[in-house]
């Protein structure tokens, strides 16, 4: 069994870039500095090629995922800032 039979490449050149750019968009939504730029990035990659993405169900995945992890953040963030600004406002 050679290296090219357990890795074969994807068939489609398209799907190949798609989950390319879904593994470097989950790199970027991981980094919590770089999560608000990747949720904004991201969702507007998702909605144009939608269909385009859902046909590799692992690339949809990637994609979802990292959105998840965005929303996360920000959500973490946010509620971060209401505590922070609550507990100044007792003092």
């Amino acid at each position: 069994m050679s290296r090219d039979d357990v890795l074969h490449k994807a068939d489609d050149p398209e799907a190949e870039r798609d989950r390319k750019r879904a593994i470097w968009l989950l790199i970027f939504s991981v980094l919590g500095f770089t999560s608000p730029l990747a949720l904004l990035i991201g969702w507007i990659w998702y909605a144009r090629n939608r269909m385009q993405i859902q046909r590799t169900p692992t690339t949809k995945a990637m994609v979802l995922a990292s959105l998840g992890i965005c929303i996360a953040y920000f959500v973490m963030a946010g509620v971060g800032t209401v505590i922070y600004s609550i507990s100044q406002a007792m003092r």
